[in-house]
């Protein structure tokens, strides 16, 4: 697992992680675990940095593509569908008892991340 952070002034603003694709999808190798830029910091490409340093470690790892899981309702996905990513499966889940939609969305070809 690889983890990225940005740091401004001194404090950290930004993370993301991600490595081997978790739940044993037939398609994707790659996974993006986690992206977070604090509010104040987003729109100003600090996003696309910290996803192109995940993706260059899953093509050093060899992985060829990459998915992430991303609630239906969260703004991240309209950033994610932005730099490429297509939705493609999608579960039901719960949180104290209220049912959450989450979307699977993924990148076939990490070669052509710029």
């Amino acid at each position: 697992m690889r983890k990225c952070m940005l740091i401004v002034g001194n404090g950290i603003v930004g993370f993301a992680s991600g490595g081997k694709e978790r739940s044993g999808h037939r398609t994707y190798q790659g996974e993006l675990y986690a992206l977070y830029i604090c509010e104040a910091f987003q729109r100003s490409g600090m996003g696309r940095a910290l996803l192109g340093k995940v993706v260059n470690h899953l093509r050093a790892l060899g992985y060829h593509n990459m998915m992430t899981w991303v609630l239906k309702d969260n703004p991240a996905l309209r950033f994610y569908e932005h730099v490429g990513a297509k939705k493609f499966d999608e579960k039901l889940d719960e949180l104290d008892g209220t049912p959450l939609i989450e979307y699977a969305v993924g990148w076939v070809d990490l070669s052509a991340w710029k």
